[in-house]
């Protein structure tokens, strides 16, 4: 009977083609004979997961969270006689493809505030103008960030650019009444710019004293889908993050570098 490696190896041959395919996932295997290990890293929107084998049984499962920047737990386990090694990684492979695909189609993700009054607009410009590194322009040319009055009086195409350690988080419409912050997942590439974007989201929720979202981007959709479909939420009082994960998940605290 072929070894645990070589069971992976055959199944990486025969499967990762289709993987890459059907689901605009990237794979890639690392085989350590010397070691008797093998390791799958599937590539998504938002998890880069990583499937390792031992052949003297181990099985790990575990993912890092492109933007909330958490290591994530799938299973750990050591293979007994009833378990098949193809249907194991089929398994591991749908999880992380379902939980690392924004839903949509979306291709960015958003950090949403919904209820924006003037009052509101107002605070935030001023926090951000004295506190974060930022780009203003209005009809695409740059300058200075104007009053919330003025932005809202011209009603021009203005857009505005936060900036986090090379991490560029954009809003447009600054008069409108919900705030909408884009990021690209994969631009986030280290911790301190996942942490850096958390902690804008927990700083506007505690100025504000508003709920804040991150959530897939779309440009048309109900409050309710947003909520519903949100990655994770800052409470406005306490600041506590709360990350909407699937069940089968566990979450902790790490220092992977993707």
């Amino acid at each position: 009977m072929n070894s645990i490696v070589e069971q992976v190896e055959q199944w990486y041959s025969k499967n990762s083609g289709q993987w890459s395919k059907s689901f605009s996932t990237r794979l890639s295997l690392k085989s350590e004979p010397e070691r008797g290990a093998v390791t799958i890293h599937v590539d998504t929107q938002l998890l880069i997961g990583i499937i390792a084998l031992w052949n003297k049984g181990d099985t790990e499962a575990f993912a890092l969270h492109r933007v909330l920047y958490r290591e994530m737990f799938l299973d750990y386990r050591v293979l007994g006689p009833s378990d098949n090694v193809n249907s194991l990684l089929d398994g591991y492979l749908q999880r992380v493809v379902e939980d690392g695909t924004l839903p949509g189609n979306a291709s960015r993700v958003q950090i949403k505030v919904f209820g924006m009054i003037s009052d509101d607009w107002r605070v935030l410009l001023h926090f951000l103008d004295s506190s974060c590194q930022i780009t203003y322009a209005e009809d695409g040319v740059s300058g200075k960030l104007p009053s919330y009055d003025m932005i809202a009086t011209r009603q021009t195409a203005a857009r505005l650019s936060v900036n986090f350690a090379g991490l560029k988080v954009n809003s447009s419409l600054l008069y409108d009444a919900d705030l909408t912050l884009e990021l690209l997942p994969e631009e986030v590439e280290t911790k301190i710019q996942g942490q850096m974007v958390l902690d804008f989201m927990v700083a506007i929720a505690r100025l504000l004293k508003k709920e804040v979202l991150m959530t897939p981007g779309r440009a048309a959709a109900t409050i309710e889908w947003f909520r519903e479909n949100a990655l994770c939420e800052v409470d406005p009082q306490t600041g506590v993050i709360d990350y909407h994960i699937s069940a089968a998940w566990g979450i902790g605290e790490t220092d992977l570098e993707p």
